[in-house]
């Protein structure tokens, strides 16, 4: 029997070695793909990432799944309008399908600035952040931070354009153009970022108790679990 085909799209700062333990965990069932988007990790590419993304589904040239975290979700919901490959988008703690509920302008304009003024603080902030609403925050912090010294971040413009294309895609996406039945978003209920309780006419979602921002350590298991129903 065919396998399906899932694509797994890393976040703004950390790259596809975020998803080790998915990839663990999911390929004797699936096929796995996890691209590093332009600028990060293995990919020196300058493509934008929705054009850089539907080339990558094009040469796979099969149906397949996207799994997209936080941005990841962003840039899957975009490339799913005009990609007929994508059949099916899991987002996971990705921005709400709901133009209210998107992270500000005016938030992602103080990070930028942080980023310009002391990029190292403006990273670390970052990384508490997406910990410290976790089962274990401390124990996250340190696996995410030994996960990220196999690697670099991005530099600081490409962390930038990311930024400014949060909001440019945000502006863009159709929300009327979408057949909820073929997405599922999983919320963590502790995660600051997206706002799982005005997503609430999304036919398949999943609420995490006490998951934060980050799904990649201490609920892995429960997340991928949902995965697969979903599937």
């Amino acid at each position: 029997m065919k396998k399906v085909k899932i694509i797994l799209l890393h976040g703004w700062l950390f790259n596809s070695l975020i998803w080790t333990n998915f990839r663990k965990k999911l390929s004797p069932e699936y096929d796995i793909y996890s691209p590093d988007l332009p600028g990060y990790g293995k990919n020196p590419s300058i493509h934008n990432n929705i054009k850089f993304l539907d080339e990558y589904i094009s040469n796979i040239n099969d149906d397949c799944v996207i799994v997209g975290w936080s941005y990841g979700g962003l840039i899957a919901k975009k490339c799913m309008e005009s990609n007929n490959f994508i059949k099916k988008i899991i987002l996971i703690n990705s921005f709400c399908l709901n133009k209210t509920s998107f992270i500000s302008t005016r938030s992602i304009d103080l990070l930028i600035k942080e980023l310009e003024t002391d990029r190292n603080k403006a990273i670390k902030n970052f990384i508490f952040e997406c910990c410290k609403n976790s089962p274990a925050p401390i124990s996250d912090m340190k696996k995410i931070n030994k996960q990220m010294l196999k690697t670099t971040y991005p530099t600081n413009e490409v962390l930038i354009n990311n930024l400014e294309e949060m909001k440019v895609i945000a502006s863009e996406i159709d929300f009327n153009n979408f057949d909820y039945k073929k997405i599922c978003m999983i919320n963590g209920e502790a995660d600051q970022f997206s706002k799982y309780n005005d997503c609430k006419f999304i036919r398949n979602v999943k609420i995490m108790r006490k998951m934060g921002h980050l799904p990649f350590y201490s609920s892995c298991d429960d997340v991928i679990e949902s995965i697969k129903s979903f599937l």
